[in-house]
C-alpha cells in the first residue's frame, strides 16, 4: 500500500510459493486473490477490509469484491482470510449491506467460517475476540475470519485465536495460527 507504516502482507509458511491471480482488480487493493502452490494448491483471498472510498463503510468493499470475483469463487479449494473489520453486532436494521448478509453470501459460495465450525457457535456468538479497541481487554470484538470451502477443512485447517494478555499491546488484530496445517 501507499502507507509505509501499514499495509497488507501475505507471508507463506514453508515452501509454498504465492502468486497474485491475473484477475486481480487493483480497485480492491486490500482484497487480493492469490494462488498458493503447495502440497494442496488453493486460491487464497487475502483480506483487509478498509472503508469504502465513497460510503466509508467497511462492509461495502467486501460485497463489491464478491461481485468482482464471482467467477473465481467457483474455484476449489478456496479460502478467504484476514481482517474483515466487521461483525454482525455492528449491523443496523434496515441496512442493505450487513455482515450477517455477507456471512450468508459466503455460505452460498460454499465458504464456511472455520472458527464457527470448530467452536460450534453461530455468527455473532464468538467467545474469542480478535481486536481490542485501544488495546483494552473490555473492548473486544471478533473481526477476523477464515472462510474456507470444505476441502481445506477436511485437510485439517484449524484456527487458534491469540491471547490478549500476550499480544494486545503489540498487535492488531491478535495473532492467530493454523496449527494442524502450518498454513
Amino acid at each position: 500500500g501507499a502507507n509505509p507504516h501499514k499495509g497488507l502482507a501475505i507471508l507463506p509458511y514453508g515452501n509454498s510459493p504465492l502468486s497474485i491471480r491475473p484477475v486481480y482488480e487493483p480497485r480492491h487493493r486490500w482484497i487480493v486473490p492469490l494462488t498458493v502452490d503447495g502440497p494442496t494448491a488453493f486460491t487464497l483471498f487475502a483480506v483487509w477490509a478498509m472503508p469504502h472510498a465513497e460510503s466509508r463503510r467497511y462492509i461495502q468493499c467486501l460485497f463489491e469484491a464478491l461481485e468482482t470475483y464471482r467467477d473465481l469463487l467457483e474455484s476449489r479449494p478456496l479460502v478467504w482470510a484476514g481482517d474483515f473489520n466487521n461483525n454482525c453486532s455492528f449491523d443496523k436494521k434496515g441496512t442493505a449491506l450487513t455482515f450477517a448478509k455477507l456471512y450468508a453470501r459466503m455460505e452460498q459460495y460454499g465458504l464456511r467460517s472455520v472458527y464457527h465450525l470448530q467452536n460450534g457457535c453461530p455468527n455473532g456468538a464468538e467467545r474469542d475476540m480478535t481486536f481490542f479497541l485501544y488495546h483494552h481487554q473490555n473492548t473486544g470484538y471478533h473481526l477476523d475470519y477464515i472462510f474456507a470451502t470444505p476441502d481445506p477443512c477436511a485437510a485439517g485447517l484449524e484456527v487458534v485465536v491469540g491471547d490478549h494478555s500476550a499480544s494486545a499491546a503489540i498487535a492488531d488484530p491478535l495473532p492467530g495460527s493454523c496449527p494442524s496445517t502450518g498454513c
